[in-house]
């Protein structure tokens, strides 16, 4: 998923409905490899969030590249 930043409701509403309604089967991968450090801690906690999501998939996982 590019330009997922979670600083918004509406883009973490967004992602989060791809974690909890099946609608990503296997691997959703979030990248931050061009944001700069401070911005990174920040996507990186957004998905921290995401992974704690109820899950509609238990083979389901998130990450960052």
């Amino acid at each position: 998923m590019y330009n997922f930043n979670g600083s918004s409701k509406e883009e973490f509403a967004f992602a989060s409905r791809f974690v909890m309604q099946k609608t990503v089967m296997m691997k959703m991968m979030i990248e931050t490899s061009s944001y700069p450090p401070m911005k990174k801690l920040e996507v990186e906690a957004a998905v921290a969030k995401l992974m704690e999501l109820p899950k509609g998939n238990e083979d389901f996982s998130t990450g960052c590249f």
